[in-house]
């Protein structure tokens, strides 16, 4: 459980950032009420409660959600210089081969 603290401590940076992320495309998509129904509901959050409000696989809204992130990212003025800028500032956080903030950061969405 310790190593499991250490290994996370890595990933809080961006891991709030896209959880949000993720969750204000469920919003934008499938609106207020929906994402109050998966923020409300008594059942155990899994995959299957996401198909269940969303109507979705959540493999699906995952790859859509990152679909659009990238486009997104890759429309921004300057992406280039953001990302060595954001890379620069987040020295030192192992992200892991795969992880897909680096990719964003690359704004390359033929890497996913």
């Amino acid at each position: 459980m310790e190593r499991h603290g250490r290994l996370n401590l890595h990933c809080l940076p961006q891991s709030y950032s896209l959880r949000g992320s993720f969750f204000h495309y469920l919003h934008d998509t499938f609106g207020k009420d929906a994402l109050l129904q998966l923020a409300y509901s008594e059942e155990e959050l899994t995959t299957a409660l996401f198909h269940t409000v969303f109507g979705r696989e959540f493999d699906a809204l995952e790859q859509a959600w990152r679909e659009q992130t990238v486009t997104a990212f890759s429309a921004t003025a300057q992406v280039s210089q953001l990302a060595r800028d954001y890379r620069e500032q987040i020295k030192g956080f192992d992200h892991g081969a795969g992880h897909p903030l680096p990719l964003l950061c690359n704004a390359k969405a033929s890497n996913y």
